[in-house]
């Protein structure tokens, strides 16, 4: 009986979302029940718990945005977007404030594009190389190549002291990245190590080993990456 209820009220929001978002656009969307799963929030102003550092967005502030299906190609413009990174989530709005909020559905036939970044969802091996669904920046790309960023928020819980001598530790979001290489769409890890992410290449592996040392590349930063993706669709 619980399940029909829940059931009828999802169906209800989705309704409701297609009607004040636009019609036809129920492929789009899906129900925000939660936000910020595992947070505990606190309404007393003086609780360490409501002095978090960092921020669990990418960007706090919504931006004007598009949402694109890859197979009907149908496009939904004119809609304000941004990253949960913590929960791993598009959140949509209508408008530019926090009100009416909804979530992007989570398929790999659909992704947004926020500040001419498009967010892909995708499956991949994640920092502890577990294999995970989930949303990445896409960089740079053609036919042939992509980069793509992973963004993570790792939340570390408040502590209390335990003597009058030392000071409360507020809850904190730390950022961690990590970059990928799709080819055939396949995803690959980019390893620091040259001879692993040479690797990723293997009917060139040559020719991309030479050109990281030549131009001096280091694989953890992004614009030497942007390189590599440019020199190796001209091969």
């Amino acid at each position: 009986m619980k399940k029909i209820i829940l059931f009828f009220i999802a169906s209800i929001f989705v309704f409701t979302v297609n009607a004040q978002i636009g019609t036809g656009h129920g492929d789009f969307l899906t129900p925000l029940f939660e936000i910020h799963k595992g947070i505990k929030n606190s309404k007393n102003p003086n609780d360490i718990h409501n002095k978090t550092k960092g921020s669990p967005y990418e960007n706090e502030k919504f931006e004007l945005g598009e949402i694109v299906h890859t197979n009907s190609k149908q496009k939904i413009q004119k809609l304000f977007l941004r990253y949960n990174v913590f929960d791993d989530q598009i959140e949509v709005s209508k408008t530019s404030e926090v009100s009416e909020l909804h979530g992007l559905l989570k398929s790999e036939h659909i992704y947004a594009r926020i500040n001419n970044k498009e967010y892909h969802y995708k499956k991949y091996k994640d920092l502890n190389n577990q294999t995970k669904k989930g949303y990445l920046v896409k960089l740079k790309g053609n036919a042939k190549i992509s980069l793509y960023k992973l963004l993570v928020k790792k939340y570390t819980k408040a502590k209390i002291a335990n003597t009058s001598y030392h000071k409360n530790t507020p809850a904190k979001f730390t950022d961690q990245q990590a970059y990928y290489i799709e080819i055939n769409e396949k995803l690959f890890p980019v390893s620091s190590s040259k001879k692993k992410t040479a690797s990723i290449f293997p009917e060139n592996q040559k020719e991309v080993k030479d050109f990281i040392s030549k131009e001096n590349l280091s694989l953890k930063k992004e614009k030497d990456l942007a390189k590599l993706i440019s020199f190796y669709s001209t091969l």
